[in-house]
């Protein structure tokens, strides 16, 4: 791996077509490294658009995986942070027309759009009813929750909030995602076990599995990023993520180590005052 990563921080010095087929193959192998997304990414200044027009007719860029995901979105990203208008008509060209649903790659790189833009373009874009209730920082905030549920959460409830089969339930249209904010803060820090009731469905194990994990190694801010994503995405329009919500959640319940149970967690939760 430390041989590969060298290898990533230095293919700006290679042709760049050879650059571009190199890089590409690293991506392939290791996408799944923060680190070599970084590294590759770093050996692409100003030729962002052209790797992404490369990856993008290879099949192994064909079947949506979280990783690639988030490696497009940070290709767009750097592109709309050049603010160079052919690029960004290129990048377009590469997008759904005529109201056409866009597919993972498509929302990968509108996503990294929306991360790129100002402020002010980002207001002035807004085209959804999501968008709508999301202040500038806040879209910024739900870019990066993307990234994270990608990383973190896709593998159990999909790419599409939609669940899996034997994993996890949705979140799309979820009352527990939708409603009360510190309830979610909750299963997000310290996990939840079945059965549990989503819709009309109970879901149990073998449905799903027995726990949900908890996920309080993970920072104030990766986690009310991931809130934030899956509370606006697959026609959830809840807003804006109060930002203290998870810090002042994970003090209430501080040295706690099991799952809650569904029961358990609406009694914690209707009994502790409001902060």
């Amino acid at each position: 791996v430390e041989q590969t990563l060298q290898m990533a921080l230095s293919a700006s010095a290679l042709d760049a077509p050879v650059a571009r087929q190199l890089l590409a193959g690293i991506v392939d192998r290791y996408d799944t490294l923060a680190l070599m997304r970084d590294a590759v990414l770093s050996s692409l200044p100003h030729q962002e658009l052209a790797f992404l027009q490369h990856v993008w007719t290879l099949p192994t860029w064909k079947a949506p995986k979280p990783a690639k995901e988030i490696f497009l979105e940070m290709l767009a990203t750097a592109i709309a942070h050049e603010r160079n208008p052919t690029q960004l008509s290129a990048l377009q060209a590469l997008l759904p027309k005529g109201g056409q649903p866009a597919n993972w790659r498509e929302k990968a790189v509108l996503t990294g759009l929306a991360m790129g833009r100002s402020p002010s373009e980002s207001t002035a874009s807004g085209n959804t009813a999501k968008k709508l209730l999301l202040s500038a920082d806040d879209q910024k905030q739900f870019a990066a929750g993307r990234q994270q549920y990608l990383s973190t959460c896709s593998g159990c409830h999909g790419t599409d909030g939609a669940g899996l089969k034997r994993f996890a339930p949705p979140l799309a249209g979820s009352d527990w995602v939708v409603g009360d904010e510190k309830r979610l803060a909750l299963i997000l820090l310290h996990g939840i076990e079945g059965p549990i009731t989503v819709g009309k469905r109970i879901y149990n194990a073998p449905d799903i599995l027995p726990v949900m994990p908890a996920h309080s190694t993970m920072d104030d801010a990766a986690l009310t990023a991931i809130l934030m994503y899956i509370r606006n995405e697959w026609g959830n329009q809840a807003g804006p993520v109060n930002k203290r919500l998870v810090s002042t959640t994970r003090i209430t319940t501080q040295g706690r180590v099991m799952p809650w149970t569904a029961k358990e967690l609406d009694q914690f939760v209707n009994n502790t005052p409001a902060r």
